[in-house]
C-alpha cells in the first residue's frame, strides 16, 4: 500500500514516503509538491543524485524522507520507468495533513514505576512483527504517540537499538534490513523485538517494554557480496568503479562526490 505522512523531526516535520515500486529495470523517482521540487533526506533502497532517487529495479518497500514545505497539502511522485523499449511515466498523488491537527500527535517518553529492581508500565500498543526481507511491522493495539526501538533483548535502550516516533492512526512501519546488519555485530542474545521506551522519574535512562513477538536474528537475510558492475544507471550503463563505490553499511552505490 502506498503511503505518505508526517512526521515530527526536531522543531520540523519530514514527510515520510512509503512504497512498492514493481519493475525489473532501473527507476527514477522525483518528487514535487505544486510546482516546487521536493528535497530528499533519505532513501531506503538505490542512491540519491540531483534530487531525484534512482532504484537499479524495484523493490516492495520503499522508505523515502522529504523534507516537509510550509502549507503543502499534496504531494506528487513521478515514477520514471528506463525499460528497454523507452522511458514509461507514472504519477502517483498524496494528500498531506495540516501539521496543525498533528501536533497534538507529538510523541513523548511515558513515565514508568519502579518497584524494587522492576519496572512497572502497562503499554497499549501491541505489534505483529514479520520479515520480508525487510522487516515490517504491524499494529495491533495502538496507544499513545511514543517512541519505540527495534532490538535485542536487553531491558534499557542501547546503541545498538534502532529507534523510530510511533504516532496513532499508521497501520504500520517497514524497518529496512540495512538496518538490522549496520547493527547485528553489537546485539545481545537470538532474538530482537519492538519495544516502547519509558523512562522513570529524571532518570535519563530509557527502559524497554516489549510489544511485539520475537525474531531469531539468525533468520534474518544475510549480505550478498556486491559488485558495483551489479548496478547499473538510470540508462542502462555500469557505474564508473573510480566515482561509485559499495556502502560497507547498506550494499548500495555511495558516489564520491
Amino acid at each position: 500500500m502506498n503511503k505518505a505522512f508526517l512526521i515530527k523531526n526536531g522543531n520540523s516535520w519530514l514527510v515520510k514516503v512509503q512504497m512498492s515500486v514493481i519493475s525489473d529495470n532501473p527507476v527514477d523517482l522525483e518528487f514535487t509538491s505544486g510546482s516546487e521540487s521536493m528535497d530528499i533526506v533519505s532513501t531506503s533502497h538505490g542512491f540519491i543524485k540531483s534530487g531525484v532517487v534512482t532504484l537499479s529495479k524495484g523493490c516492495k518497500n520503499l522508505n523515502v524522507d522529504l523534507e516537509y514545505i510550509q502549507d503543502m497539502s499534496t504531494l506528487n511522485c513521478d515514477l520514471i520507468y528506463r525499460e528497454p523499449e523507452g522511458d514509461r511515466h507514472d504519477i502517483l498523488l498524496f494528500d498531506i495533513p495540516d501539521t496543525l491537527t498533528l501536533t497534538r500527535f507529538t510523541p513523548e517518553i511515558r513515565v514508568a514505576e519502579r518497584r524494587k529492581t522492576d519496572i512497572i508500565y502497562k503499554t497499549e500498543w501491541e505489534l505483529e512483527l514479520d520479515m520480508r526481507g525487510d522487516i515490517y511491522a504491524r499494529v495491533s493495539k495502538t496507544g499513545q504517540p511514543t517512541y519505540f526501538a527495534l532490538g535485542d533483548m536487553t531491558t534499557e535502550r542501547g546503541g545498538n537499538d534502532f529507534v523510530f516516533p510511533a504516532i496513532p492512526g499508521q497501520p504500520g512501519w517497514s524497518i529496512p534490513k540495512e538496518i538490522v546488519w549496520m547493527k547485528e555485530k553489537d546485539y545481545r542474545g537470538e532474538h530482537v523485538a519492538c519495544f516502547e521506551l519509558v523512562k522513570v522519574d529524571h532518570q535519563n535512562i530509557l527502559y524497554k517494554i516489549p510489544i511485539s513477538n520475537k525474531l531469531r536474528i539468525d533468520r534474518f537475510p544475510k549480505k550478498e557480496r556486491i559488485n558495483i558492475s551489479q548496478f547499473r544507471d538510470p540508462l542502462g550503463l555500469g557505474l564508473d568503479p573510480v566515482k561509485w563505490s559499495i556502502s560497507q553499511f547498506s550494499n548500495l552505490p555511495v558516489y564520491a562526490s
